[in-house]
């Protein structure tokens, strides 16, 4: 008979092998390799855009940052670019200013205030253009020269506030840089099935191309938030407008490259998704909102809980089984050649139907991942054949340690800054 552990795990798996599924279908049903770009219009016009870099301490990146921007096939005279600098302790700011002497013709304004976060300075950003697109473009990243030609026609549709491009790790050499590639890539298959059925959860940074005067009318962007790009996406959710994402233009950005830096970035995404997830809680479950708020807004929040419950219950399991443990060497005088010498492993003590279940799961996981790489035109053994099977194997258990700090974060209040 199932125990309570068994029964619940069971539940894990199963509903965790339903939305990957679910998906993965979604995906197939929409002929997920066509060109979406045949059925759009190229411009006929070239609209003024206004792209903002936040900047805080990015002297090491910014400079290939700008160059991109500058590079971009679209008329340098119908780009801004605004350079917010926030406060940087660095030469970021002399170098920028390097840059605009060197690119005298490019219309470039550098802005320098005290250090008060992405959010705001996004906002002063915004205030500031005259552009009738926003594009935010993080410091640490590059874009394709052709995003804007290939993103602003999504725009011919009304009800489209956001328009995002693939993100991609640059050149990724340490071993937790290899995992985060293959996760982009499932991430972004996955975001482009989602867009089918108008659920795209997040905005990210490196380069979303956003109407202007959509974000006016709705606030700006949310300032002292951890993940205001993810706040942006649920309140651009809220009042319906839809968000697209593209599979022909890519942006590079820099992961972390050791499992620490790892840690506090993801700690600070899953947390502010966390919060996030609770201030907009109205739209989960909710028909208004579509299958964004029966199916794909409701799994971020009950992933997080799911995982740490798993963790909790574990870490229970483990210690009846280690007090057990020393009450049976306390009764034979701690005689531990003994005790292991009597030590039987029960093969029919393995439930079958769990294995089965993770199994199913690990092997459409694999499928996942193998189409992604073939839907982003990457082959799947590019940075060796072991980084496959360990990520399968132990990229969870980074996912689950992470969530467990989010919670003791929350549990012993601590404060964490952008």
């Amino acid at each position: 008979m199932l125990g309570f552990h068994d029964i619940f795990y069971l539940f894990v798996l199963y509903t965790s092998l339903f939305f990957l599924l679910f998906w993965l279908f979604v995906a197939l049903d929409h002929a997920f390799i066509k060109d979406e770009k045949k059925k759009l219009k190229k411009l006929t016009s070239f609209p003024l855009v206004s792209i903002a870099i936040p900047a805080y301490n990015e002297e090491r990146r910014i400079e290939k940052t700008m160059q991109s921007v500058v590079d971009l096939d679209y008329p340098s005279e119908k780009i801004e670019l605004l350079i917010m600098d926030d406060g940087s302790k660095d030469s970021t700011k002399t170098i920028v200013e390097k840059f605009m002497k060197k690119n005298k013709d490019f219309n470039i304004t550098l802005v320098s205030k005290p250090n008060r976060g992405k959010g705001a300075v996004i906002n002063d950003a915004l205030k500031l253009a005259k552009g009738e697109y926003f594009v935010i473009f993080d410091a640490d990243s590059t874009i394709q020269s052709n995003a804007l030609l290939e993103m602003l026609p999504h725009f011919e549709d009304k009800e489209v506030a956001a328009v995002l491009p693939v993100i991609k790790v640059r050149n990724p050499k340490t071993i937790i840089e290899k995992f985060q590639w293959i996760e982009y890539l499932a991430t972004f298959f996955y975001k482009y099935a989602m867009f089918f059925l108008d659920s795209v959860p997040v905005t990210p940074g490196p380069f979303s191309v956003f109407k202007k005067d959509v974000l006016i009318k709705i606030g700006g962007f949310s300032e002292n938030n951890l993940t205001e790009d993810l706040e942006m996406s649920l309140r651009l959710q809220k009042h319906h407008y839809r968000l697209v994402q593209v599979m022909n233009v890519v942006s590079y950005t820099t992961a972390p490259d050791n499992v620490v830096a790892f840690y506090h970035q993801r700690n600070r995404w899953y947390k502010g998704g966390l919060v996030n997830s609770l201030k907009y809680r109205k739209l989960m479950f909710n028909k208004e909102y579509g299958d964004f708020g029966m199916m794909e807004f409701p799994s971020f929040l009950a992933t997080g809980i799911l995982i740490a419950i798993l963790f909790f219950m574990g870490l229970i399991k483990l210690i009846k089984q280690s007090v057990n443990w020393i009450e049976n060497l306390i009764k034979i005088d701690f005689d531990i050649f003994s005790l292991l010498k009597s030590f039987e492993f029960h093969w029919f003590n393995i439930s079958y139907n769990i294995l089965f279940l993770a199994l199913m799961a690990m092997f459409f996981a694999t499928i996942l991942i193998v189409w992604s790489h073939q839907a982003h035109k990457e082959k799947i053994l590019k940075y060796g054949w072991f980084v496959l099977p360990i990520y399968l194997l132990v990229y969870g258990l980074f996912v689950m340690t992470i969530w467990l700090g989010v919670f003791l974060d929350f549990i012993f209040r601590r404060k964490q800054k952008w």
